[in-house]
């Protein structure tokens, strides 16, 4: 639907019709940043990091494909077409991405039970990750922009919807249907977006104007986050905890709340707009969510009130119990004065023992900030005020901090210091108290240098926003500290250009310190953009442009905000002012799998085997071409150890996370062991056949068909062998009993004896099933041609191999057992 949404608004305005000669017919597409050329060799979408080209190549059923000639494009308004004999390839231009349809008049020759494959050439980007479901994969431009390439949609001409999926390969897209009964013609309708990975709000209770995502923090893993709105709840202000699982963010997130009933009247008096910090400040407004900040492990959140208590301010911590938050304790200015704005800034530790507030209203806006350490469940003041003996006039000092990940190193901004010029100063802890570890960093040019500031892990690297420098351009200056001092790290990190733009307005850095994000939320008129760097060979390069795209409002102010994870594999945005309420944007990095070692093994499965990699962190599967693997663990995000599945041939290993599947990666040869038997081993999983992807199957000891533990899926053998009927039709009869489903596949054997001390196995038929609680079936399986001949001959042991699933309730569990094959003495009927 968001496709065919996207093509009819696009058909109603003239800025996404495509225009020029038939030969290369160009669009503009305003909304998603990007131009459109179609030409013969295909269509191209360029933008400022984006150079991307598409075309349908070649058609067929599984692997058995043909190569499609070349055609030249035909517009009309907002639609372009390549027509091709039984096939019609279009693209429509519209607000939300490119809708690309194919439109099939009849089956390729030779139709096959294997799904219809269309084949899509990509020039100038690469797949980066399939999503989970196989429903989308992120484009990565060789420029360094993105694209999301999904909501894949095939129906039939009775409007059946298909079952639809896209693979992937080195250079080329595959979209996959299952036509089994379909009728044509049929309708594919896949869309091509600039889109992120998730948006967070404050839905239901949010409303206009309470800047939800004007601060943003997230855990180490990337699988917690906390984001501010502090004009929300009636200006006293909020924020909101999301967690990520395998099956996305949770939505709507956990609401953490600060001054409340009386209290709130303690905020912003009548008539007080507060000296600077906002000319819109009305009563009652605390600003609970200015900042906010959080622990490595996502439990501890920090979330500051500058404006409470009168102006004074306060900062409050809240732990997590399993799945419930609950406040632990309300931090206030340790030296209160008049207007303080004690919270303004925050920052707390790896472990979340020791914390840093920023009060840059203390002593008439010079400002100060206060380290704070927990024992137990309660906070003392550690040491006096940081406060640097250098700095120039009122400059809110403490207005954004930062702390190291050990607690150990506290990086301070005061973007008014000299006028507006800005500086910063790092601290280093004493143990007893916090001394000036840096000389004053600044930038020279100013520009509110200082108001963000990141420091990484180890305390030794820092990145400095100067957002208002060179007309509101900004810029983000990044240090390091040899010996004894800190210096410059490279030439200055900027973002387009662009007259205020702002880049700068929020910054963050990974643990490594090598990785860096940039708001710049004036970008594009206060649409704001952001930009992920890498430092390699002492110079910061430009990675990707980040950008709300489609799901952001025209003045998001995206950027306001942003954080990273611990190794910069999920980074979280926010648009203070999109849709007038705010948003925060998730983005991720999907796996990419470099190895695996060893990458031989027999066809029974069982080896044990270390996969690496980028980016393996939360693993939620790992397959083996179609296989799960029987059982894994992520040790690092680079490595993941696993035991293999019994399969056979040539696999490809794949690893899924939340964030996506890896779209290329090594293989795994499956080898046949001379002798063995090779049956499925103890806990595997059966290939494309139970339903129970990513399960952990688990096999109790023993010979008897049935469960060890539990009920749900009680299963009883009624007969000890397998009729085979003359046509080759063999039959089992299962009962089953409880509440649980059950599944399996049945495997039909024959063993060949060559000699004394050798066999040879061969299947001989299959069938997969399906059983409901309580019912009694006949499961049937038909003999292939060598089977009914071998039979017929009474040459070799015939036997049956069943494995048998439970699919519920959890855990899956599996059991085998083996029968005797034998000719049915008459013709009997029946059925599943």
């Amino acid at each position: 639907a968001r496709a065919q949404v996207s093509a009819t608004v696009g058909a109603a305005e003239p800025a996404y019709a495509f225009r020029g000669a038939r030969g290369a017919l160009t669009a503009a597409n305003p909304a998603q940043n990007f131009t459109l050329t179609a030409a013969r060799s295909g269509v191209l979408l360029a933008g400022k990091q984006l150079r991307v080209g598409i075309a349908l190549r070649a058609l067929g059923y599984g692997n058995s494909i043909s190569a499609l000639p070349s055609a030249s494009p035909r517009a009309h308004g907002n639609r372009v077409s390549y027509l091709r004999s039984g096939v019609s390839e279009w693209y429509a231009n519209g607000p939300l991405g490119v809708e690309q349809g194919f439109t099939l008049a009849r089956a390729p020759a030779h139709r096959s039970k294997a799904p219809l494959t269309l084949a899509l050439a990509l020039s100038g980007a690469k797949p980066a990750g399939l999503s989970a479901d196989g429903q989308s994969v992120k484009l990565i431009a060789a420029r360094g922009g993105t694209l999301r390439y999904g909501g894949l949609v095939a129906l039939d001409a009775t409007g059946r919807a298909l079952h639809s999926w896209i693979a992937v390969a080195q250079s080329e897209l595959l979209l996959r249907v299952d036509t089994r009964g379909a009728r044509f013609p049929l309708r594919i309708d896949p869309i091509i977006e600039d889109e992120p990975e998730a948006k967070l709000t404050g839905a239901p209770e949010a409303a206009a104007g309470d800047k939800f995502g004007l601060s943003v923090a997230l855990s180490a893993d990337g699988a917690t986050a906390l984001v501010g709105a502090p004009r929300a709840s009636g200006l006293a202000g909020a924020a909101w905890v999301f967690t990520r699982s395998t099956t996305g963010w949770t939505q709507p997130g956990v609401k953490l709340s600060g001054p409340a009933g009386a209290d709130v009247k303690k905020c912003v008096a009548p008539g007080d707009n507060g000296e600077g910090e906002d000319p819109m400040e009305q009563p009652g407004e605390c600003r609970f969510g200015r900042s906010v900040a959080l622990s490595s492990d996502g439990a501890t959140a920090l979330v500051g009130a500058p404006l409470s208590e009168g102006h004074m301010g306060t900062a409050w911590v809240f732990t997590r119990t399993g799945a419930s938050w609950g406040l632990q304790q309300v931090l206030g200015d340790p030296d209160p004065a008049l207007k303080s704005h004690f919270g303004a800034g925050v920052a707390i530790a790896a472990d979340g023992h020791t914390a840093i507030v920023g009060a840059p209203a203390d002593h008439f806006y010079r400002g100060s900030a206060w380290a704070f350490t927990r024992s137990g469940t309660k906070w003392t003041q550690s040491g006096a005020a940081l406060s640097p003996a250098d700095e120039e006039g009122q400059g809110r000092f403490g207005q954004n901090v930062a702390i190291s990940a050990n607690g150990e190193a506290a990086l301070v901004g005061a973007p008014s210091d000299g006028g507006g010029q800005g500086a910063a100063w790092v601290f280093g802890s004493t143990g007893s108290g916090w001394s000036v570890q840096s000389g004053k960093l600044s930038a020279g040019s100013g520009g509110n240098f200082g108001s963000s500031v990141a420091l990484a892990g180890d305390g030794q690297s820092a990145l400095i926003g100067a957002r208002e420098n060179d007309e509101q351009r900004g810029a983000a200056y990044a240090f390091a500290h040899k010996g004894t001092a800190w210096s410059a790290q490279g030439q200055p990190l900027t973002g387009t250009g662009e007259a205020g733009e702002e880049f700068g307005y929020s910054v963050a850095l990974s643990t490594s310190g090598a990785r860096a994000l940039v708001g710049a939320s004036g970008h594009e008129s206060e649409a704001g953009a952001a930009w992920l760097f890498a430092f390699s060979g002492g110079a910061w390069t430009a990675q990707e442009q980040l950008e709300a795209g489609a799901q952001g409002s025209a003045s998001a102010r995206f950027g306001s905000s942003v954080a990273l994870a611990s190794g910069a594999e999920t980074f979280l945005v926010g648009g203070r002012r999109d849709t007038q309420i705010g948003a925060a944007w998730v983005f991720g990095s999907g796996p990419s799998l470099t190895a695996v070692t060893p990458n031989r093994g027999p066809l029974s499965g069982g080896t044990a085997v270390t996969i690496t990699g980028n980016n393996l962190a939360g693993a939620t599967a790992v397959h083996f071409g179609a296989a799960a693997a029987v059982s894994f663990t992520v040790t690092s995000k680079h490595s993941i150890t696993a035991v293999t599945p019994a399969g056979e041939g040539v696999v490809t290993v794949s690893v899924t996370t939340p964030y996506g599947t890896s779209s290329i990666g090594p293989e795994f040869t499956y080898v046949r062991s001379k002798g063995s038997q090779e049956t499925p081993p103890v806990g595997a999983t059966v290939p494309g056949a139970l339903g129970t992807t990513g399960s952990t199957v688990t096999t109790p000891s023993g010979g008897v068909l049935g469960f060890s533990s539990g009920g749900g899926c009680s299963v009883s053998l009624l007969s000890k062998s397998l009729a085979v009927q003359k046509r080759g039709r063999a039959v089992v009869r299962l009962r089953v009993s409880g509440t649980g489903r059950c599944a399996g596949k049945l495997r039909l054997r024959v063993t060949r004896r060559l000699s004394k001390r050798s066999a040879r196995l061969k299947t001989i038929g299959t069938a997969v099933f399906s059983i409901p609680a309580g019912a009694t079936v006949t499961i049937r399986v038909k003999l292939n041609a060598a089977g009914r001949g071998l039979l017929s001959a009474h040459r070799g042991r015939l036997s049956a191999s069943l494995l048998l699933v439970r699919q519920s309730p959890a855990p899956a569990l599996a059991q085998s057992a083996k029968v005797r094959l034998a000719r049915a003495k008459k013709h009997s009927s029946a059925h599943a």
